[in-house]
């Protein structure tokens, strides 16, 4: 059975999630350069982590793959619980931040995304600074 590329991925979890989607809308599809993408990370990133299915069945889940990203199979009360436990963890990050500093909001985000956690810890950093400035400039006697 000769395979074909329905589709390239930077993330390995994004290429496993369109495989997944793939075989449960019956499409015999797989993740082609899984290993290759554990051995070194960077390759997944270079050259990307191919989804393969079945030459027969290639145009139908090459379609399905672009109606999918267009959000025809979005759930909207799913995005909503997504949006409100984003907000719930920058506020816990923050919170920890306050009381543990780096290490710990680091430790309640789970490091699973270090960037975002970064971005939030330097967003209160700038509101921080801001305040005392305005303090500063307004409160102080003269």
């Amino acid at each position: 059975m000769q395979m074909m590329e329905i589709g390239r991925f930077t993330v390995l979890h994004e290429a496993e999630l369109a495989a997944a989607f793939l075989r449960s809308r019956g499409f015999h599809a797989e993740v082609a350069d899984r290993t290759l993408a554990t051995i070194d990370p960077l390759v997944q990133r270079a050259i990307g982590l191919r989804v393969m299915a079945p030459a027969q069945e290639a145009d139908e889940a090459k379609a399905l793959l672009v109606r999918a990203s267009a959000g025809e199979f979005r759930d909207a009360d799913a995005e909503d619980e997504a949006a409100q436990r984003r907000t719930v963890l920058s506020l816990g990050v923050l919170a920890a931040f306050a009381v543990m500093g780096p290490p710990g909001a680091l430790a309640v985000s789970g490091a699973k995304r270090p960037m975002a956690v970064v971005r939030v810890i330097g967003l209160a950093l700038l509101l921080a600074w801001l305040l005392l400035a305005v303090w500063v400039w307004f409160g102080s006697p003269g």
